[in-house]
């Protein structure tokens, strides 16, 4: 089991001990997504930034490429409706 965390609040503005924790969950901009295993660590560190992450629990973790695929559009266009 894995946690799928993703940034979803900027800690410009916040203490470094935010920002320290956050670059340790492998977390550098807004929007980025880091894979850590199920661990009490994790699940800390997790808490003292509650407010800034969306946290999943996802059976494996995936590798930036494997992301980019399936956020990919399939070529080519599909006719939804008529209007006829």
């Amino acid at each position: 089991m894995f946690y799928r965390i993703t940034m979803h609040r900027s800690a410009a503005a916040l203490p470094l001990v935010y920002k320290e924790t956050l670059r340790t969950l492998g977390l550098k901009k807004r929007g980025s997504v880091a894979y850590q295993k199920v661990s009490p660590a994790a699940a800390g560190m997790i808490a003292k930034v509650k407010e800034l992450v969306k946290l999943e629990l996802v059976e494996e973790s995936k590798t930036k490429t494997q992301e980019r695929q399936e956020r990919k559009s399939k070529p080519g266009f599909s006719v939804m409706g008529s209007r006829l």
